[in-house]
């Protein structure tokens, strides 16, 4: 169970128990779990058409990011080759991608079915 936080509370998880314990089966048994909860460091290095522009333009892929990685689900998983799509849809005055970084690699993140990515650090740098 995840409340979007990727740790839900103690008391979330009890209610979510007593809600199935109301309609299980005679004889069956369930746990209800929090995921596991993985954290997504990012790092983009970007070139823009407009350095007056860099500030608003650093803040619109970090905004980007931070809302597509907290939005994926349990058990979905963060794609390596989707934060630089995410880059260029943030901004306009992005012309190039020239490096990207998820928890210092470049391999998917999560995708097992009790885990939940969830945003780590975010570092956004615009070259000129």
């Amino acid at each position: 169970v995840d409340d979007g936080s990727g740790a839900p509370p103690s008391g979330v998880l009890r209610q979510v128990a007593a809600a199935i314990d109301k309609v299980r089966p005679i004889g069956s048994i369930f746990s209800v779990v929090g995921p596991v909860l993985l954290a997504a460091d990012v790092t983009l290095t970007c070139v823009t058409s407009n350095p007056k522009l860099n500030v608003d333009t650093r803040a619109r892929i970090s905004a980007a990011i931070s809302v597509y990685v907290n939005g994926l689900k349990v058990g979905d998983p963060l794609r390596f080759s989707r934060l630089a799509g995410l880059a260029y849809d943030a901004a306009d005055d992005v012309t190039n991608v020239t490096t990207v970084s998820l928890n210092g690699g470049s391999a998917d993140l999560g995708g097992a079915s009790a885990a939940v990515v969830r945003c780590g650090s975010i570092t956004i740098v615009i070259e000129v």
